[in-house]
């Protein structure tokens, strides 16, 4: 269901300055202010090439940029909530953004690993009809990303649950306090360490690169 916040602020040409910056990779880094994200699960095997390996998610980007010309009133509400994010902690930046997006309506519509044949709906999609768990995390990392944590700070990790064997997808941030996960399955955000043995790592990626990690 639609996002119901107060008057939008954010100009249409505010808000395709923001998708240019994520596709050109130039954010700040403020807020996250540390280096590349280490490995999450100690088995990471790094790939380049995400775009050719994953079409469908680096096209989701390109069109998020595109639909800005034309801004519906819950993606404007959305830039509003981020701009008054802007001068607080990253986790408190983390937190915000997790309550925010989770606020949208779970639609389960599809395979959630994200195959090329997916269409991964952008936050302007995701506010007005609603997405699955990939939807929230490709939300929550734009939203990161325009509030300056850098792109190795952030993986959406594609798993399996080990207790329902669901497929599932979720975002990790990663700052000087720690590595968080953002989960649209849970209220707030949590440790990575906490969730051990509860998801079964399959990949992640961000904008320039992808991981793989070997089956249990």
């Amino acid at each position: 269901m639609p996002l119901k916040r107060g008057p939008a602020t954010a100009s249409p040409s505010r808000l395709r300055c923001l998708f240019v910056a994520v596709v050109a990779g130039t954010l700040a880094t403020s807020g996250s202010a540390r280096g590349a994200c280490p490995l999450l699960f100690e088995t990471d095997t790094i790939h380049d090439r995400v775009a050719a390996v994953h079409p469908a998610w680096t096209a989701a980007v390109d069109r998020a940029h595109g639909e800005l010309a034309y801004p519906t009133p819950a993606l404007r509400s959305w830039l509003d909530y981020l701009n008054a994010l802007q001068s607080l902690s990253a986790r408190t930046k983390i937190e915000s953004v997790n309550r925010y997006v989770n606020r949208a309506e779970y639609v389960c519509d599809r395979d959630a690993l994200g195959n090329p044949n997916d269409t991964w709906r952008t936050p302007a999609e995701l506010f007005e009809f609603g997405g699955d768990c990939e939807d929230f995390a490709f939300a929550k990392y734009l939203s990161l990303r325009y509030l300056g944590f850098a792109a190795d700070d952030l993986r959406i990790v594609f798993a399996v649950d080990a207790i329902s064997r669901t497929n599932h997808a979720f975002l990790v941030a990663c700052t000087d306090e720690g590595q968080f996960v953002l989960d649209n399955q849970f209220a707030t955000y949590l440790s990575l360490g906490t969730l051990a043995g509860y998801y079964v790592p399959l990949y992640a990626l961000n904008e320039a690169n992808w991981w793989t990690f070997p089956p249990p």
